[in-house]
């Protein structure tokens, strides 16, 4: 009698510190543990960030005389601010083809999808 209850004892044991161990993150029977949920995060995280170095340089040399620097925008010469959420499509429009009644000209040459992208992720952050 005192066998067997030593031997459920034992089998308990065991049974029990093997659920704690792979709750805990340890390493299951078959060794994969939470590898899914790792390989599933990095797989979201291994994009390259995207270089806003020409852009930034573009928007500091055409665009933040009337915008300013941070994209804060000036009231006086109807300049809209660039930092809160933006229409993609209007923005592009008032780029590649200016805002009538306002200083806003056309710059058809400008990389008007890398600007909204720069603007979309705070200036470039």
């Amino acid at each position: 009698m005192k066998k067997s209850f030593l031997t459920i004892l034992a089998v308990l044991f065991v049974f029990g510190f093997t659920a704690m161990f792979t709750a805990c993150g340890g390493d299951t029977a078959n060794g994969d543990g939470d590898a899914e949920a790792t390989t599933e995060m990095e797989e979201t995280t291994d994009e390259p960030a995207e270089d806003f170095t020409a852009i930034a340089e573009y928007y500091a040399g055409t665009c933040v005389a009337c915008h300013g620097a941070n994209g804060e925008g000036n009231e006086a010469m109807k300049s809209p601010a660039l930092v809160n959420d933006i229409d993609a499509d209007k923005f592009k429009k008032a780029i590649t083809e200016g805002v009538e009644g306002t200083t806003m000209q056309a710059y058809p040459d400008a990389d008007a999808d890398m600007l909204v992208k720069y603007f979309q992720k705070g200036l470039g952050k």
